[in-house]
């Protein structure tokens, strides 16, 4: 009886364990993807790029650009995309993403205030008072890494839960 009491503990100490280990995670690289067909009227431009952690100071990425990441416009050259979160426009503060070309100058995106650093899909807005500015759409995702000690202690439960019900199956017998 003690046996089969300290096996079931053993038991529920394992599955906590795999609980406890199933929530863990490390941070994960955030990915900001931009794409607009309002540049200048007709243009299309989209923007890929992966950063460490949300924006949350001026960031900005110029040509060429790093692996894995990615601008481009129509017709144009994209040659650096600018982040400035909390830019006082106008009225207020607004998260501003400017993409600029070789050829044109350049065109801005406004989002409210802390879209950079939230995640989820978000459309760009004309601040109160301002024209000129385009319309487009921003997500900000990322997806979460395993940790490897979250990982370790996963496998760890698992093995102990395979130990205690072959343990379980030999005294049965």
């Amino acid at each position: 009886m003690k046996a089969r009491c300290s096996i079931a503990i053993r038991s529920y100490l394992t599955v906590a364990m795999l609980v406890l280990s199933a929530g863990t995670a490390l941070a994960a690289p955030v990915t900001y993807t931009f794409s607009t067909t309002e540049w200048n009227g007709s243009v299309v431009a989209t923007v890929s790029l992966t950063f460490p952690t949300l924006i949350t100071a001026d960031t900005s990425v110029s040509a060429p650009f790093p692996a894995g990441d990615s601008c481009s416009i129509t017709g144009l050259t994209c040659t650096q995309v600018l982040f400035y979160p909390s830019l006082n426009i106008g009225s207020g503060p607004f998260d501003d993403l400017a993409i600029s070309s070789a050829e044109d100058g350049g065109s801005g995106f406004a989002f409210p205030a802390g879209t950079f650093d939230s995640f989820g899909t978000f459309s760009a807005i004309e601040p109160p008072g301002q024209e000129g500015f385009n319309t487009g759409t921003l997500t900000i995702s990322s997806q979460s890494v395993p940790e490897p000690a979250g990982l370790a202690l996963f496998l760890i439960g698992a093995a102990g839960i395979g130990v205690a019900r072959r343990r379980v199956s030999r005294t049965a017998a």
